[in-house]
């Protein structure tokens, strides 16, 4: 569950969002509910596009996600994936707008300083390739080193965002080092178009004036001279422009991609409004201390109709959670529920782990179902089994505190397309708070 201490709230969601997509990209196996549940963060704060959490939360955040991805580098890592196209997101197009490398260091300051409120951000151009990056603390906070180290990843990432290339990082001033500040000293290259257009300007100057001087002493150069200097000119031209356009093609490219990207992030960003407006509908149920039964009908519907499912169940675990027992349920006809009133599943019997209920309930995840399923997988009472009955189905235990204290299920007639393409997941990451509420 979140912080509950008055400490201060310095960091914005954003950059440990860049760790989960990290993480779930290249460290698939590794839990993120377990980083989150120890660094005392809810999936929905961390999805949110403003939320801040404090230091202790972000501390705890990273030595969790070091000690699962096993990485000493993780911060560094997770510092340059924020700035590749899959981490930055739509905040790429908005780089490639800014047209160079020295443009993106001298706006960074900027962006920091707006994603982090525990520190003051400095960029100042010192060179034509140069630039220094000044990140001073607030007196109050105490960070840690891996957040210096995350630092480090961001500015070494922005060279490549251009196509151009790291020289140095001269970090000649740290914190943890006794320093008041930590200061970088940046150097680049540029790209090879930027590089060479400066000689191809001389070129376009040179060229015709050493024409003119050879033609003012040798005359008979002049009709020599014109197709040699024209095609010297075009050949320059030619060259410099089937360089400009290779890497214009490339942006285009990459300006296609961002557009999908933007697209489909729009589109997730009103799914997370969904979420969390989900979200609250089922606090402000729990909140409201009715009766246990009343409280999971409400949550029922609340669910079944952001997600477009029919019908919906709760099965809760006895004091002793070898028993399974229906509770409640939406959706269904009053005789169905009468038959469903007796519903009990065993789960300490080793056959019963081929009901999905049982499996989900012991395993702790997610059970989907796309196509009708056999009546043994729902019930060994044949009636229950034909009310269970759908064309697609989804069990989640209700987990808190990392024990199951029963389970959702939601079930629909038809299959169709669903405006959330996860819905498992999303149960997955209410279900800590129904959890609770039955604590």
């Amino acid at each position: 569950m979140s912080s509950k201490t008055d400490a201060p709230k310095y960091y914005n969601s954003g950059p440990s969002r860049s760790f989960i997509r990290l993480i779930e990209k290249r460290y698939p196996e590794v839990d993120i509910n377990k980083i989150l549940t120890h660094a005392g963060i809810e999936k929905h704060e961390i999805e949110a596009e403003n939320f801040w959490f404090t230091q202790s939360q972000v501390n705890r955040f990273y030595e969790k996600a070091e000690e699962l991805c096993e990485n000493d580098k993780l911060a560094r890592e997770a510092g340059r994936y924020a700035l590749e196209a899959e981490g930055l997101g739509v905040f790429k197009h908005y780089f490639l707008t800014l047209g160079s490398i020295k443009k993106a260091y001298k706006l960074s300051a900027i962006f920091s300083n707006r994603l982090d409120r525990s520190t003051h951000y400095q960029a100042n151009i010192i060179g034509k390739n140069k630039v220094e990056i000044i990140a001073t603390p607030k007196t109050e906070v105490k960070q840690e080193r891996f957040q210096c180290e995350n630092r480090w990843g961001n500015i070494e990432q922005v060279p490549a965002v251009f196509g151009g290339t790291l020289v140095n990082i001269e970090h000649d001033k740290c914190i943890f080092n006794g320093d008041e500040q930590c200061r970088y000293i940046v150097t680049w290259k540029e790209t090879l178009t930027s590089r060479l257009k400066p000689y191809r300007n001389w070129l376009f100057i040179i060229i015709p004036l050493l024409y003119l001087i050879s033609a003012y002493f040798y005359t008979d150069i002049i009709f020599i001279g014109i197709p040699i200097a024209l095609m010297l000119l075009m050949g320059i031209g030619w060259g410099f422009e089937s360089i400009e356009k290779n890497q214009l093609l490339e942006k285009i490219k990459t300006f296609q991609q961002l557009n999908t990207l933007y697209d489909d992030m729009m589109q997730q960003a009103e799914i997370k409004a969904d979420v969390f407006d989900i979200v609250k509908q089922i606090g402000e149920e729990i909140g409201k201390k009715a009766v246990i039964e009343d409280t999971l009908d409400n949550i029922l519907t609340i669910i079944l109709e952001h997600l477009g499912y029919d019908r919906g169940i709760f099965l809760l675990a006895d004091h002793t959670k070898t028993r399974l027992r229906f509770q409640t349920g939406v959706g269904f006809s009053q005789d169905d529920l009468n038959i469903l009133s007796s519903a009990e599943f065993n789960t300490v019997n080793p056959l019963a782990l081929k009901y999905v209920f049982v499996e989900s309930f012991l395993k702790k995840k997610a059970v989907v179902i796309d196509n009708k399923p056999e009546n043994d997988r729902l019930s060994s009472d044949d009636q229950i089994a034909e009310i269970f009955q759908s064309e697609a189905m989804i069990c989640c235990p209700i987990i808190y505190e990392e024990q199951s204290s029963g389970v959702i299920a939601i079930f629909d007639n038809e299959k169709r397309t669903r405006r959330f393409q996860r819905p498992d997941k999303l149960l997955m990451g209410i279900a800590p708070a129904i959890g609770k509420a039955l604590v």
